[in-house]
């Protein structure tokens, strides 16, 4: 899967490629600013929820950064020649003299770093997304997992909450009705960590997370080293492009 850098590398690449292809035909092009989504530092940070009580008591279930991360961003105007030389979808033959690549320039900056993916590029292989949601589901029903889920409900219990499992706390419809966290929320996600942390929540869980993903990493063998040849690959153009 790609990282964070690999990924931002990637759509760096591309809006510069589109940049220079839009300059081409005598126009200029500026990307909109990319999304303030909020991104985990790592690919298995919050995987299972909250583990931090010092960032349950200052955020609830809401990690830092991640409050007022999701405010859409506005696209910046496009002029209608612009948008028609992005998809290429102006009528057959050259433009201003010069010929419209197939696809538009959107079509270009895929074709430069080899992208063949149906999300545009900078996504991960269905094959690694499916083993990745595949085995956090297993996992989260193995029944050794169940074990300690119980211990921890029973933990909430005691502390006056009451929840089947972590999930199940975590995904509480109570907290996306208010911007920011509320003592209540930041209590039960103090309780929440305290009792992971008791019963070995998080071990117990990542350890069958990672044995149901090493069955599968091994059954889809030959299909991941294609992936991870396609991430190396598409990582050394977008640098290059960057770089240049």
């Amino acid at each position: 899967m790609f990282t964070n850098s690999q990924r931002g590398r990637i759509v760096e690449a591309k809006e510069k490629v589109i940049k220079l292809c839009v300059q081409r035909f005598g126009f200029t092009y500026e990307p909109s600013e990319r999304s303030r989504s909020f991104q985990p530092e790592t690919l298995t940070a919050l995987r299972y929820g909250i583990t931090s009580e010092s960032d349950a008591a200052d955020y609830g279930y809401r990690p830092a950064g991640s409050e007022g991360s999701t405010a859409p961003v506005k696209p910046k105007p496009v002029a209608k020649e612009v948008k028609m030389l992005l998809k290429g979808t102006m009528a057959a033959g050259d433009y201003r003299g010069r010929t419209v690549p197939e696809g538009g320039c959107l079509g270009e900056s895929r074709r430069a770093l080899q992208d063949t993916e149906k999300d545009g590029g900078g996504g991960d292989a269905e094959v690694s997304n499916k083993i990745n949601a595949n085995s956090w589901q297993l996992s989260y029903q193995d029944k050794r997992v169940r074990v300690v889920f119980n211990k921890w409900a029973h933990c909430m219990q005691r502390a006056g909450h009451h929840y089947a499992d972590p999930m199940e706390a975590n995904n509480d419809p109570r907290w996306r009705k208010t911007a920011s966290a509320t003592s209540g929320e930041k209590k039960v996600a103090v309780a929440d960590a305290r009792c992971k942390k008791a019963y070995n929540v998080v071990g117990t869980w990542y350890a069958s997370d990672r044995a149901y993903q090493e069955r599968m990493i091994k059954e889809h063998s030959a299909e991941l080293k294609s992936v991870r040849e396609k991430i190396n690959r598409q990582t050394r153009l977008a640098t290059s492009i960057v770089d240049d």
